[in-house]
């Protein structure tokens, strides 16, 4: 099994480094948590977003509810195939696109982000979080990762995009500040950004239904922390070091 990390660092438009809310999280997965029955229905609808279609409503009956059978808080996937993963693309679609189509992952520069076909077989590549902000183009981001998802999976690869804090914080909350570049896409698009948080819209049923973390092999995957139990106040420079990456 080969590993790649790639680090996507876009000077002026973010971080490089991860940055971890823990609270802006928990508030995130407490959202999803709230309407969510303990045991999902027996003959619960297909909540499947359509890749692409960003801007139909959703039935509000199906809205709220998380199947955590059909979509675990932490993703487990053993594998020997190789292994890729990215963070904080931060909206930022065309440097995404680079990135992939380099690795070989994207076959190939898609005219539409619902156009994008896996290159990679396979493969498992895994997207810790905070697609969207800080740019303006986290819908298309978030367009392309689904249609790589189930392009992937149509040739036995996997794309798993885990929560960031972005994401949690605009689902806990979509009229924080911190929330306004991706709150204004959606505006922009037509789409209202509190039926988005409230899972009354496909968009919103998709950011409800990412996990938290993913276990592929014997490897742990979330936005950030620091689980080797490291901290910064104890162990000076190089704790503050691994808190960061």
């Amino acid at each position: 099994m080969r590993w790649q990390i790639a680090w996507n660092q876009f000077p002026g438009r973010g971080a490089a480094w991860v940055s971890w809310t823990a609270a802006a999280l928990l508030a995130g997965c407490m959202a999803l948590l709230q309407d969510s029955p303990d045991a999902a229905p027996a003959a619960s609808p297909d909540l499947s977003p359509p890749v692409g279609d960003l801007a139909r409503p959703l039935d509000s009956a199906a809205a709220g509810f998380r199947d955590w059978r059909a979509l675990p808080a932490v993703v487990q996937l053993d594998t020997t195939a190789d292994i890729y993963a990215l963070g904080d693309i931060h909206a930022d679609y065309d440097r995404l696109v680079a990135l992939l189509v380099t690795q070989k992952l994207l076959a190939a520069v898609p005219a539409m982000p619902t156009d994008a076909k896996w290159g990679a077989g396979p493969a498992v590549l895994v997207v810790t979080g905070d697609v969207i902000d800080k740019w303006t183009q986290g819908l298309k981001a978030l367009a392309l990762l689904q249609a790589l998802r189930d392009s992937a999976a149509a040739v036995g690869g996997q794309v798993i995009v885990t929560l960031g804090n972005h994401e949690a914080e605009f689902l806990a909350d979509p009229t924080d500040p911190k929330a306004a570049d991706f709150s204004s896409e959606l505006k922009s698009a037509g789409i209202a950004a509190a039926e988005v948080a409230a899972g009354r819209h496909p968009l919103g049923v998709y950011l409800r239904g990412l996990p938290v973390a993913a276990r592929v092999r014997d490897w742990f995957f979330c936005h950030a922390g620091n689980t080797d139990r490291g901290h910064p106040k104890r162990n000076g420079s190089a704790g503050l070091q691994r808190s960061r990456a």
